[in-house]
């Protein structure tokens, strides 16, 4: 987000977006897989 954004401004769809891309980068500490990548997994796992 730009520094002199007016938070008035934003909408639900823009902060949806942001957090989507955020969650398609690939981490370190998540063995190079991404925060969707491993929470579909975990949904997968038996209990």
């Amino acid at each position: 987000m730009p520094k002199q954004m007016e938070f008035t401004k934003i909408d639900q769809k823009f902060l949806s977006a942001i957090a989507d891309k955020g969650n398609r980068i690939t981490r370190k500490s998540l063995n190079y897989k991404t925060p969707y990548q491993v929470v579909l997994s975990c949904m997968n796992c038996p209990v």
